[in-house]
């Protein structure tokens, strides 16, 4: 591989422990919650339960960042394979963080299904790749190799 080729995973691995580092920060930084938002569903069991933004901001950060890795460069899957997944995922992301501030609990019910159909959707996905890539490279790896890693 080229340069660029080599230290791309490194690259991206540093950005994502830089925002690691940024969302410990919000913790620590300052004295009011200002990365947390309150529910407010209409139950009085639920309202005001706290929704850590900063962590679903994260996560549509990282976890993109890491389906990339192990995608597009562990598992040298084209970017429009790597592209549905990582769609869905950032989407559920979304609809889970919606999920707490929804009052009707039908459509909250109906959004949290959702997101786990859409995580089993982009799973199966995500495990295509293993096979695809098994498929392709059969006679040169081993599957407790490369595809281990990338889970």
């Amino acid at each position: 591989p080229n340069i660029r080729e080599s230290l791309l995973p490194s690259v991206l691995l540093c950005l994502t422990f830089f925002v690691l580092i940024l969302e410990n920060l919000a913790f620590v930084i300052g004295e009011r919650p200002w990365f947390a938002h309150a529910t407010n569903v209409g139950h009085p069991e639920l309202d005001g339960q706290p929704v850590y933004t900063v962590f679903f901001a994260e996560w549509l950060i990282n976890v993109p960042i890491l389906l990339i890795l192990a995608g597009s460069i562990a598992l040298q899957r084209p970017m429009p394979e790597v592209a549905e997944p990582l769609v869905v995922t950032n989407v559920y992301i979304v609809f889970a963080w919606v999920a707490h501030f929804v009052s009707s609990p039908g459509i909250r019910y109906c959004l949290i299904a959702l997101c786990f159909l859409m995580y089993f959707r982009a799973s199966w996905s995500m495990c295509r790749w293993v096979w695809n890539w098994h498929l392709e490279n059969s006679d040169d790896h081993h599957i407790l190799g490369r595809p281990l890693l990338t889970f």
